[in-house]
C-alpha cells in the first residue's frame, strides 16, 4: 500500500517589475512590427512609427487568467514638446484616439497624458477585430476598484489608485501573454515629452512540488506484507546438501542404537 504524505500546495506569490514609459509610447503600436505607422495626424503628415514610438512591453510578468496586477506610478508626460506638469492621471482634457480602433486595438476615452495599458495574446493584434472601446471620461469611471479588460482593449491606469488612495486592481484576461504600457494622446506621439516610472506588481499562485510517495504504516494488528525479493531462496546444491546431511545424521543415530543393544545383552 502506497500513500502520499502531503498534497501539492498553492500559495500567493508576487513579483514587481519596473518600467520607464516615455510620453512617446503609443499603445496602438503594441505588438506591431518595426516600420508600422499608427495614429496619423488628421491635419498634417505626422504619425507614430514603430519602434520609435512603440508601446513599452513589460517583460517576465506572470500572466495567467485571473491573476491580479497593481501599479505604483510616478512621473509625468505631455502631449506637446513642453515640460510635463500633470500627474499620471492626466490633465482635464478627455480625448479619444483620432484613428479609432487601429491594428486590432480598441479605441478609448481617457484624459490626455494619463498612463494606459493593454494586454495582447500571442498573435499580432491586427490579425483579429478590435474589442469595444472603454470610456474613462468621468471621475467615477476612473475610480474603479477592480477592472477586467479584454485582450487588445486599452484601459486607464493613471497613478494606480483611486482619488481616496485605494490601490486599484487589474484582472488578467484569458489568453493574455503580453502586457504593454503607453501614454494617452489623440494622434502623433512623436512630439510628446516626459516619462512615467511604473512599478507593476503581479500576484499569482505558486504551486509547490508534491512530495515523494512513502510507504504507509500498517494498521495495528495487521501483518505487513512480505517482499518476495527480500526472501533468500537457497541454491539447488544447498538443498541437495541439506538432504544428504539429514541422511547421514539419521544413519549415525541408528548405528549408535544398535551398539547400545549389543552391550546390554547378557
Amino acid at each position: 500500500m502506497i500513500s502520499l504524505t502531503a498534497a501539492s500546495q498553492a500559495q500567493a506569490a508576487t513579483i514587481t517589475l519596473n518600467a520607464g514609459v516615455p510620453g512617446t509610447a503609443d499603445p496602438w503600436l503594441a505588438g506591431m512590427p518595426d516600420g508600422t505607422i499608427s495614429s496619423r495626424s488628421p491635419v498634417r503628415n505626422r504619425f507614430s512609427l514603430a519602434p520609435r514610438e512603440s508601446a513599452v512591453l513589460v517583460p517576465n510578468l506572470p500572466l495567467a487568467a485571473g491573476n491580479i496586477l497593481t501599479f505604483g506610478v510616478t512621473g509625468s508626460v505631455n502631449y506637446k514638446s513642453v515640460t510635463p506638469i500633470d500627474t499620471p492621471d492626466g490633465d482635464r482634457t478627455v480625448a479619444t484616439h483620432s484613428a479609432g480602433d487601429e491594428h486590432g486595438i480598441s479605441n478609448i476615452s481617457a484624459p490626455r497624458n494619463s498612463l494606459l495599458g493593454v494586454f495582447l495574446d500571442a498573435q499580432q493584434p491586427n490579425l483579429s477585430p478590435a474589442p469595444p472601446a472603454l470610456n474613462f471620461s468621468t471621475p467615477d469611471s476612473r475610480n474603479y476598484l477592480q477592472l477586467a479588460p479584454l485582450i487588445k482593449q486599452v484601459f486607464f491606469i493613471g497613478d494606480g489608485r483611486t482619488d481616496r488612495g485605494v490601490i486599484q486592481q487589474i484582472v488578467v484576461p484569458e489568453g493574455a501573454s503580453r502586457f504593454y504600457l503607453g501614454a494617452m494622446d489623440a494622434f502623433d506621439w512623436s512630439d510628446n515629452a516626459g516619462i512615467f516610472d511604473v512599478a507593476v506588481t503581479g500576484t499569482y499562485e505558486e504551486v509547490t512540488n508534491p512530495p515523494s510517495p512513502s510507504p504507509a504504516p500498517s494498521p495495528a494488528g495487521e501483518i505487513p506484507p512480505i517482499d518476495p525479493e527480500a526472501v533468500a531462496v537457497p541454491e539447488p546444491a544447498t538443498v541437495i546438501g541439506s538432504f544428504l546431511g539429514f541422511g547421514i545424521l539419521g544413519a549415525g543415530a541408528r548405528h549408535k542404537r544398535k551398539q547400545k543393544q549389543k552391550i546390554s545383552e547378557p
